[in-house]
């Protein structure tokens, strides 16, 4: 699905509902400014969690906006969460371990789903983060729903989540934007504060899994 398809859907969408692109920016948490240049052109992305968003709000599903789905089928209230689902990606639950570290502590459960992207439908084991705290803002707003792969090679300048098991036995994730891959640590920078790098010790890392991009959301 070309991005070029999502803006006339979506224009498309926001004329038959028939509220203004202000009123949707607001309750899908954008500027009018951010929506309308997306709708215009004027910018080549928009992010997922806001396209996921602007579905429920629009009564639409993501199918429908990717050209998947012929028909308006409506979403759920609850916000393209579905019972069961083949197709779908599970939302791991996490617990703030520390804001100031920027790690999480990994609680092993499955607080709901969302359904997967038309683009990575074969793609296996994806999962779903909810972003916590704001040492990724704006890039990851607290509160964005963020797809994750565990299988795609993570590479400098990537958003990662890295997985530790701590000496108290409890696995924690940290997510940054990868910046070195040492001979004994993996290094990731937080946006907030400036410029802070966490350093990893490799001996204790689990898993490096790559946060999916825009573009590969969409196939584009």
């Amino acid at each position: 699905m070309s991005v070029d398809f999502l803006r006339t859907r979506l224009t498309e969408a926001i004329q038959n509902d028939g509220r203004s692109t202000s009123a949707l920016a607001e309750e899908v948490g954008v500027t009018e400014g951010t929506l309308r240049q997306f709708l215009k052109g004027q910018t080549a992305s928009i992010k997922f969690d806001v396209v996921q968003k602007l579905a429920v709000a629009l009564g639409v599903t993501l199918d429908w906006l990717s050209g998947t789905e012929t028909d308006k089928a409506t979403t759920e209230a609850s916000g393209l969460v579905s019972q069961s689902h083949a197709h779908d990606v599970p939302i791991i639950g996490f617990a703030a371990a520390s804001f100031a570290s920027g790690k999480l502590l990994l609680e092993n459960n499955t607080i709901g789903s969302v359904r997967k992207p038309h683009a990575l439908v074969t793609a296996r084991d994806i999962y779903a983060i909810y972003i916590m705290g704001d040492s990724m803002f704006p890039e990851h707003k607290s509160g964005d729903v963020r797809l994750v792969s565990p299988h795609m090679p993570c590479r400098v300048n990537d958003t990662a989540l890295v997985k530790e098991q701590d000496a108290d036995g409890k696995t924690y994730v940290s997510i940054g934007t990868m910046r070195r891959n040492e001979e004994d640590s993996v290094v990731l920078e937080k946006i907030h504060p400036e410029t802070k790098e966490i350093k990893i010790k490799r001996k204790n890392i689990i898993a490096v899994d790559r946060v999916l991009t825009m573009n590969e959301l969409l196939g584009v």
